[in-house]
């Protein structure tokens, strides 16, 4: 009886994930061999894979004999199985970064080498730009898609190359600021930490305070500012929500008008909401509620995972 309950639950579990994805959901066979299946359950990516990645912008990573490749939602194969490494990113475009005898470059959807190998890393491509580090030196740069380098090694120990609002992250001397395609620091190197602009609106640390700032380095009112006067441990925004602690109450999670999403309380854990589904935790077992707050997934899993996409 205990094993057809399981079989039903996992059935249910599997069924309903599959209902959920656009794109074709990584599973692990029997053979334990990776493999995918689309939302009618058929076999898209055969079960002969070592590793796959979940499926981004149409593309998943495959790993065969530490080789890696990529393949589409169809299973067909868009870059051979041949490099040491090769990275593909959400929101990322081409070219793609690889790993050749240690070294990183770039290819093109033809896999030719449109990047020479050169590199200690390379990270994905966004609107044509590419984070780099120094082939000698851990030091960091920014290169386009043909290659040119548009700031150049030795001058930040971190640095971003996804610009937002025209401005991107960067660190020097233990400092974090800002600076815009250009390489000119538009907002100075002064803040203890800090996060990419959004809206228009970035967080930094400035001494013990968590701030808001424009993009001409303005303090400015945020209602993240007001929420943490009322609330402890309040966790980042994701999508229009904030998960917090009640303090004697529980886990939450609530709009950004402070409207509760998931009451305190009534769960042990809880996450956000996406794609219309948030997992919840309860006598150390997860399940998954709908926004109505009806109990799609069983409390019966030791952990969440999130295949959905």
């Amino acid at each position: 009886m205990i094993r057809k309950n399981t079989a039903f639950l996992l059935l249910s579990f599997f069924s309903f994930l599959v209902s959920q994805a656009q794109n074709p959901v990584v599973m692990f066979g029997a053979d334990k061999k990776y493999g995918a299946v689309n939302y009618k359950a058929q076999v898209v990516v055969p079960f002969e894979y070592d590793y796959i990645s979940e499926f981004s912008e149409g593309l998943a990573v495959v790993e065969k004999t530490k080789k890696f490749g990529l393949v589409d939602i169809n299973g067909k194969m868009v870059i051979p199985v041949m490099y040491e490494k090769i990275y593909h990113c959400e929101n990322s475009g081409w070219p793609k970064p690889v790993k050749i005898n240690g070294k990183a470059g770039a290819i093109n959807r033809k896999n030719q080498l449109v990047i020479p190998a050169t590199y200690r890393f390379m990270d994905c491509f966004y609107n044509g730009l590419a984070l780099v580090s120094d082939p000698k030196a851990e030091t960091y740069g920014i290169i386009d898609s043909t290659g040119k380098q548009i700031i150049p090694f030795g001058i930040y120990q971190v640095l971003s190359a996804e610009f937002n609002n025209g401005l991107a992250l960067a660190k020097k001397n233990d400092r974090w600021g800002y600076i815009n395609k250009a390489g000119k620091e538009v907002i100075p190197f002064i803040y203890l930490d800090a996060l990419p602009f959004e809206n228009g609106r970035a967080e930094v640390t400035k001494g013990y305070d968590q701030i808001y700032i424009n993009t001409k380095g303005e303090e400015v009112n945020h209602y993240m500012t007001e929420l943490r006067k009322k609330y402890e441990q309040l966790n980042y925004p994701l999508q229009g929500q904030i998960r917090y602690r009640k303090e004697g109450i529980g886990w939450c999670v609530m709009d950004t008008t402070g409207k509760e999403l998931i009451p305190a309380g009534k769960y042990d854990d809880v996450d956000y909401f996406l794609e219309g589904v948030a997992f919840v935790r309860k006598k150390h077992k997860w399940g998954a509620i709908d926004q109505q707050g009806n109990l799609v997934i069983p409390f019966y899993y030791m952990d969440k995972v999130r295949p959905f996409k």
